[in-house]
């Protein structure tokens, strides 16, 4: 059903408004009978959950009203020169910036519902230190935590900005003001930080995106789960998040994922579920008469369902035990999945046989129908295999048309160095990161169209705190070696894919915004850079220069005449 998202874009609708909205979707869910509202086994709360949290992944349609508005609210703060911050602007905060201005005493109901999705977005924005001159040290959120916030401790200096951290006149801070300001934790928080020596001015960012920008998906998300007080928290429906996880994570129809789901979530409305919600019945089976009706009594245990089983043993040479728990029998036939001795096309039929025995249990009480059980067993195997056969068409077609073996000759030539063409150099470089140790230890090397080594050399970089900024670092450094050599054609290769991506795309990263800046101002001043993936073969003497670094006794070492233990690697054969 379709939801109004354009309104919702510009507006925030009354709470009224989306609780009616609600109502109707879920009637729709869970079905009319002769216009009487059927049961609502899950409570709307709890199906609106993400599936990996065990719900189904409906929106509260009051968050996600709040989470669209914030993306008006981003587009306000990041792009101040657009006609809607222009206008906005001009009409409520002339004076202030936006995320200082207040709603006013007669706003508009626009202005109104963008200044609601500005409180959402104040929970995960943060500040991105440039120049450091307009960050506020103990008000604005700038240290790396999630939620983002500013320093604690007592505000000595109330308008104490980041630059006051610094060194004069040097993105660097002063131990004597940072460890005299900053608690010990935040001080550990701020050298996480990675202080440009180009960006002009402070900017913002969103913490909760790996590319720094807002998404409605992860508004949505810190809407649900930042900062929400505890009796407000919603408790997942019944039943092992992790099945359920298993389940959506299966290969099988959504028609018997959902079917799943329900059983895990106790959903099914059997005999005694009905009689549970106050509906005056026998609780007992109707097809054998001798136990009460339960999700795993139906599917599992009943007569007729053991004599489903017992076809579908002799179809597929498996055995089936089920018990008397329900999560214990699912989870069998789940790991089936990853047992060897069947075929992988077979170990998800017996979902479908699930299903069939519910759907046989339905024909038999509402449409007095009667199968025998091995006809059920054959409907839900064809069921199956026309699923698992119609699924693998597309797999097969495709893997047909990319699919080539790979010879001995193209397995060498992926691990052979290749030379740059007449007038470039090529540099390739690698990093390794170490959790907890100190410094970064970065190697690179640069060699002509001829394959001889112009120079070479390792390095202990500042410290760094994931193996992409390592390698983010170790590139940087290789810009900078490169163009005080005097070398202006240059071929860069890496074997960290992510970092090539990154730098080829323009891609922003929360987490090293300002270190990729200062990586495209140095690669301006080259007039022709180029940056490629390469595998680890391929960039065997960068990691040996690299694994050097650590047990050098300086900060760095340089080589043009390459050592002994070098020499076997930048001699490896190479292609022209």
């Amino acid at each position: 059903m379709a939801l109004p998202v354009y309104s919702m874009n510009c507006f925030l609708l009354p709470i009224t408004i989306c609780d009616e909205i609600v109502r109707v979707v879920s009637s729709y869910w869970w079905g009319k009978d002769n216009g009487k509202r059927k049961i609502s086994w899950v409570a709307w709360k709890r199906m609106s959950l993400p599936k990996k949290e065990g719900g189904l992944g409906f929106k509260d349609l009051h968050n996600f009203n709040k989470a669209l508005l914030a993306k008006q609210a981003w587009r306000i703060l990041t792009h101040p020169s657009g006609l809607l911050a222009r206008l906005y602007k001009g009409l409520y905060f002339p004076s202030h910036t936006y995320l200082q201005a207040k709603t006013g005493s007669q706003p508009s109901y626009g202005w109104k519902s963008i200044q609601e999705g500005k409180d959402l977005l104040q929970k995960g924005i943060r500040c991105r230190i440039g120049d450091g001159k307009t960050t506020k040290v103990w008000e604005d959120p700038w240290l790396p935590t999630l939620p983002p916030r500013p320093a604690n401790g007592p505000a000595l200096y109330n308008d104490m900005v980041v630059a006051d951290l610094w060194k004069e006149n040097q993105r660097e801070w002063d131990p004597n003001i940072f460890e005299g300001v900053l608690n010990p934790e935040d001080q550990q928080l701020a050298r996480e930080l990675y202080l440009s020596k180009y960006t002009e001015k402070d900017t913002y960012e969103w913490a909760y995106t790996q590319d720094a920008r807002y998404t409605v998906r992860s508004g949505y998300w810190v809407a649900t789960h930042v900062e929400v007080n505890e009796e407000d928290r919603i408790e997942p429906p019944l039943g092992s998040t992790d099945l359920k996880q298993q389940v959506w994570k299966s290969k099988i129809g959504p028609k018997i994922q959902h079917f799943l789901w329900r059983c895990l979530s106790e959903a099914l409305p059997t005999a005694l579920h009905l009689r549970q919600r106050k509906i005056s019945m026998d609780p007992t089976c109707q097809r054998c008469c001798q136990e009460e009706e339960t999700t795993n009594h139906i599917i599992f245990t009943c007569s007729f369902a053991q004599a489903v089983w017992r076809c579908v043993t002799s179809e597929l040479g498996y055995q089936f035990t089920f018990g008397n728990d329900y999560e214990d029998n699912i989870r069998m036939l789940l790991q089936l999945q990853h047992n060897k001795s069947l075929p992988p096309n077979k170990c998800l039929i017996p979902f479908w046989i699930m299903w069939r025995i519910w759907k046989s249990r339905n024909d038999f009480l509402f449409r007095k129908i009667n199968r025998h059980s091995s006809i059920e067993a054959r409907k839900g195997f064809e069921e199956a295999i026309e699923w698992i056969e119609a699924q693998q068409t597309d797999t097969e077609e495709t893997s047909l048309n990319t699919q080539s073996e790979p010879t001995q000759q193209n397995r060498a030539r992926d691990s052979q160095w290749e030379p740059p063409p007449p007038g470039w150099v090529k540099c390739n470089f690698d990093s390794g990161y170490i959790q907890g140790r100190d410094f970064t230890a970065t190697g690179w090397l640069i060699r002509d169209a001829n394959g001889h080594l112009i120079s070479s050399g390792c390095a202990k970089l500042q410290k760094s705190y994931s193996a992409l900024q390592a390698e983010a670092l170790g590139f940087l450094h290789a810009l900078q070696i490169v163009w005080i050599q005097g070398h202006r054609c240059v071929y860069f290769e890496g074997d960290n894919m992510e970092l090539v991506k990154l730098i080829n795309t323009m891609g922003d990263h929360v987490k090293l915004g300002t270190l990729l800046y200062d990586i495209r101002q140095w690669m301006r001043k080259l007039p022709l850079v180029s940056l490629a993936h390469v595998n680890r073969e391929k960039n065997a003497a960068a990691d040996v220069l690299s694994n050097r670094a650590s047990s050098i006794n300086s900060l760095y070492q340089t080589f043009t005449i390459p050592p002994a233990w070098l020499v076997n690697y930048l001699y490896y054969p190479f292609t022209i």
